[in-house]
């Protein structure tokens, strides 16, 4: 393995991973042997430590650094949980956990848009619908849900929900092409199955908010100003956030967004302890329309 020579710069345990970081972690995993030729990683996210270590926290001591990276392994389809030291350089665990699928990748939902696009029989659908130009074509990969067919169990599955430019760059979104469906097997790259429920009018009115295809804007509304001649009222160093009598570390992972640490509260002369961590781990929003195409939406 070719060592990289990375300042690591972390002052706090919570301190977010650096793209050095990153890249230290991914080297080390890429150098292990079961580290194999089709593996992908779906998510590499800094290791929490210990919340009596974070809390026993001095500053100015040295910061042991880790990640937790999530491998697809797409031979197989099986999903791991890798451990690494970015500090020492080590893998500290490596697990194959089974009967779970790794959030989908980003390279996925190109890679499953060109294949729908270019599969026979859904340009046998879009045909019928008077669409013959792929290019205007947009299909979005949706990954959200388990409704019950055999194939959710086995295989990695998104759903692909198809939409309709008028021209391109222009906003697809309010051309839906409902009543079509594609279920598409992201490890085996292939279509399984389309649902062609019913053929029905793609809307031909748009709906633009970009200003490249609108008219003038409103003249009519007046300056408005906001200044802080002082200074704001919060300090910012690093991930270390301080705001009047509140004081909190932000934090960020792929799986939860936006994380909150360490919340105190200065009550007088006490700091009180209001939070270790907080985050919106995951929120599901379903439509309300019982058709196939929009219930599977949310």
């Amino acid at each position: 393995m070719t060592e990289l020579l990375v300042a690591l710069t972390a002052t706090h345990p919570l301190d977010r991973l650096t793209e050095a970081e990153t890249a230290v972690g991914v080297e080390v995993i890429k150098a292990d042997a079961r580290f194999g030729p089709r593996m992908r990683f779906a998510g590499v996210n800094l290791s929490l430590p210990p919340k009596a270590e974070v809390l026993a926290f001095v500053p100015g001591t040295p910061v042991e650094r880790s990640i937790d990276a999530i491998l697809l392994d797409n031979a197989d389809g099986s999903t791991h949980e890798v451990t690494v030291s970015v500090t020492h350089r080590q893998v500290l665990g490596w697990d194959r956990v089974e009967g779970v699928q790794p959030p989908v990748i980003l390279d996925e939902f190109f890679e499953a848009e060109a294949e729908i696009r270019r599969n026979p029989d859904f340009r046998a659908a879009m045909a019928k619908r008077g669409v013959t130009d792929m290019s205007l074509v947009t299909i979005d990969p949706w990954s959200a849900g388990n409704y019950g067919d055999e194939f959710e169990q086995t295989r990695r599955i998104i759903r692909g929900l198809v939409w309709l430019n008028e021209k391109p760059g222009d906003n697809q979104y309010a051309r839906p092409i409902d009543g079509l469906m594609v279920i598409f097997d992201l490890a085996a790259c292939e279509v399984l199955r389309i649902d062609d429920e019913r053929v029905l009018p793609v809307p031909s009115e748009g709906n633009e908010w970009s200003s490249n295809f609108g008219g003038d804007t409103r003249a009519d509304v007046k300056p408005l100003e906001i200044t802080q001649p002082d200074g704001p009222s919060f300090v910012v160093d690093g991930d270390h956030l301080s705001w009047q009598k509140w004081d909190l570390r932000v934090g960020w992972t792929s799986r939860e967004g936006l994380t909150i640490n360490t919340v105190t509260y200065t009550d007088g002369d006490d700091v009180r302890p209001v939070l270790y961590r907080a985050s919106l781990a995951e929120m599901t929003v379903p439509y309300g329309d019982p058709s196939s195409t929009q219930a599977r939406k949310n």
